[in-house]
């Protein structure tokens, strides 16, 4: 556990990157905005959609990630290429490191679609859209201010 969702996010994502790079050997892999001379195949991958339920127990919180991976096709056959590619997300997100620790991705979801979300290429290549979620939890340490010093003003009788 951490102190601070925000730090845990980007762990997952680094996680996530980590475990496409071992199934993925050689495919470039962006996080931030994508090129224009896009080297495909590639994957782009961000934070989709996140919640944070506030005291989950005491001092503990829960949060959950969405997180995205786009895959930009390479081959002219695109749906044999998406469908080999699908089925090895599925598997080298089953499970990530982040932080350190072991994270299960649930409730994985795709979408393909052509380029119409701002990223495209010269070859209106298809691309898969591939969302998986995380959960995780982390300690957010609140400093109670104490009162100050106090002077008790009584008589004894």
């Amino acid at each position: 556990m951490l102190n601070g969702g925000e730090l845990m996010i980007n762990g997952v994502i680094d996680g996530v990157c980590e475990a496409l790079k071992a199934e993925f050997e050689g495919v470039a892999i962006y996080t931030e905005a994508v090129p224009q001379n896009l080297k495909l195949p590639a994957f782009f991958v961000y934070a989709a959609e996140g919640t944070r339920t506030y005291r989950f127990r005491g001092k503990r919180h829960k949060a959950e990630i969405k997180i995205g991976i786009e895959y930009f096709t390479a081959e002219k056959n695109e749906n044999a290429e998406v469908s080999v590619v699908l089925e090895r997300l599925c598997g080298c997100t089953e499970f990530i490191v982040a932080d350190g620790k072991k994270r299960r991705g649930r409730n994985a979801k795709t979408d393909t679609r052509r380029y119409d979300t701002g990223r495209k290429n010269e070859n209106n290549k298809k691309t898969l859209v591939f969302i998986v979620d995380y959960e995780f939890f982390f300690i957010i340490d609140e400093k109670t201010e104490l009162m100050e010093d106090l002077e008790l003003m009584q008589k004894l009788e």
